[in-house]
């Protein structure tokens, strides 16, 4: 590969560009937390203002409700920009492998669909999925009744 500096120039930014795409991965992930935080403790506030009495009942539900929408918006910004990453890295990772069959006249094993199971946006992907359940069923269950 040292023979052309153009091809070992490449191959490091395309592993420069993946460890990018990985440190951006858990930059969504914090940002979604902290986002998360901020509107569960706003719903808080919204329950207790009922209790206090100094918030209406429906003015309560309109809030709850504005507040698990903004959840999902966030949720799904959040999902779009870990795929759209996961879509990146393919492409990088094919990138990869091309220059491996040029310089060393093979390549690793291409990705399997199955492989998914190993990469951790995966699991951030399903615990968004799982974060908005299960506040839609609080929401139903606890919040709503206590309004």
């Amino acid at each position: 590969m040292s023979e052309n500096p153009y091809l070992l120039e490449r191959y490091k930014y395309i592993l420069d560009q993946k460890k990018e795409l990985n440190k951006t991965t858990f930059i969504i992930a914090a940002f979604y937390q902290a986002v998360l935080v901020a509107i569960l403790a706003a719903q808080f506030s919204i329950v207790k203002g009922v209790a206090d009495r100094s918030l209406s009942s429906d003015l309560a539900r309109l809030g709850s409700w504005g507040l698990f929408w903004c959840a999902v918006a966030v949720s799904a910004i959040c999902i779009a920009a870990l795929i759209s990453g996961l879509f990146a890295w393919l492409n990088y990772r094919e990138d990869e492998s091309e220059i491996e069959v040029v310089a060393f006249g093979k390549s690793r094993k291409p990705v399997r669909f199955r492989d998914a199971l190993r990469w951790y946006e995966s699991y951030i992907i399903v615990s968004i999925f799982f974060m908005v359940l299960v506040y839609l069923v609080a929401l139903y269950k606890i919040v709503l009744p206590l309004l």
